[in-house]
């Protein structure tokens, strides 16, 4: 309850135009938060403040409650990973690729660590490490569906259709209104000249 209060309380101060008052209340959630914290809360509060504060134009303010909920929590490979979420959302490569590989020194199997480890490492343009670490991801949680898609779009980029084509099919076969997945095997076709499945996908799409 009393970090849910800081956290609320900050908030309210940042929308009526206290910065300074409301950056304050939410360090203090992070100070009151310890380990006895539920996931719930964690997830829901404590590893959002980073980016509320970067959206509000706070950007020193959110690197450094980032370090101070790491600096906490960083003992927890799950809640590092909450970190890298943020780092991720802001295009920070590098940050997010270090806390992923934190959590899998802490982890080893860890399927969601590989997979912001592949995120990280796709946004960073590292993208043969990148389609590995998905492909690692996808052997730990087959039913991943950011690293089969993501996968499958490394290998059309990167001229390998039939690769490509294969995983969509996997995805479209778990959920079939998969957008991006039936966008990306119109595409495969189109590269295989196999335009009449391309053309069939894309009523199908339509």
């Amino acid at each position: 309850y009393l970090v849910s209060g800081y956290a609320q309380l900050g908030d309210q101060k940042l929308k009526s135009g206290d910065t300074a008052g409301g950056v304050d209340q939410l360090f203090h959630a992070i100070d009151a938060a310890d380990n006895t914290t539920s996931d719930k809360l964690f997830s829901g509060v404590i590893s959002q403040i980073p980016l509320n504060l970067y959206l509000r134009g706070e950007r020193d303010a959110a690197f450094k409650a980032a370090q101070n909920i790491e600096t906490k929590f960083g003992s927890d490979p799950k809640r590092l990973l909450g970190i890298a979420a943020f780092y991720l959302g802001i295009e920070r490569g590098d940050e997010a690729l270090r806390l992923a590989e934190s959590a899998i020194k802490v982890a080893p199997d860890l399927a969601d660590a590989h997979r912001i480890r592949a995120v990280a490492l796709h946004i960073s343009l590292r993208l043969d490490d990148a389609a590995a670490e998905y492909k690692r991801t996808l052997e730990l949680d087959p039913t991943s569906k950011t690293s089969r898609v993501s996968l499958a779009d490394l290998y059309r980029a990167s001229g390998k259709p039939e690769q490509a084509l294969a995983l969509y099919n996997e995805e479209l076969a778990a959920d079939p209104k998969d957008r991006a997945a039936r966008a990306g095997k119109v595409v495969s076709l189109l590269e295989l000249s196999r335009q009449e499945e391309a053309n069939t996908e894309l009523d199908t799409a339509l």
